[in-house]
C-alpha cells in the first residue's frame, strides 16, 4: 500500500491533487492518505490589545478546518483510509518533515 502525503490549503490546486489520489484509488492503486494542512505562525502584528492571540489562533484553526474538510469529503467518498495532521510553520519545511517522519512513499 502506498502512503501518500497530500498537503492541502483548500485551494483549487490542492483539491485537484486530492481528486488525483481518489482517481488512482479508483484504478486499483492501494493508497493510504496522510492529509496535511500547514498554517503559518501567528505574527506579532496580528495580536494586540484589540485582537488577542486567541482570536488569531481561532482564525488559523478555522482556516485549517475548512481546508481539511474539503479534501476529507473527497477522500471519504473514495473510501480511502485517511489520517489528518496539522502543523504550524513554513509549508515547505513542514511538508518535508512530515513526509520524512511518517515515512510517506510520495507527496502529491
Amino acid at each position: 500500500m502506498l502512503k501518500l502525503l497530500v498537503p492541502t490549503d483548500g485551494s483549487d490546486n490542492a483539491l485537484r491533487a486530492v481528486h488525483h489520489v481518489a482517481i488512482l484509488a479508483q484504478h486499483g492503486v492501494p493508497i493510504e492518505v496522510v492529509l496535511l494542512n500547514v498554517q503559518r505562525p501567528v505574527m506579532s502584528g496580528e495580536v494586540g490589545q484589540v485582537a488577542p492571540i486567541e482570536i488569531a489562533e481561532d482564525k488559523r484553526a478555522l482556516a485549517a478546518g475548512t481546508a481539511i474538510a474539503k479534501a476529507r469529503a473527497v477522500l471519504d467518498a473514495a473510501k480511502l483510509p485517511v489520517t489528518v495532521h496539522e502543523a504550524i510553520g513554513s509549508a515547505a519545511e513542514e511538508i518535508a518533515r512530515v513526509a520524512d517522519e511518517l515515512q510517506c512513499d510520495g507527496i502529491v
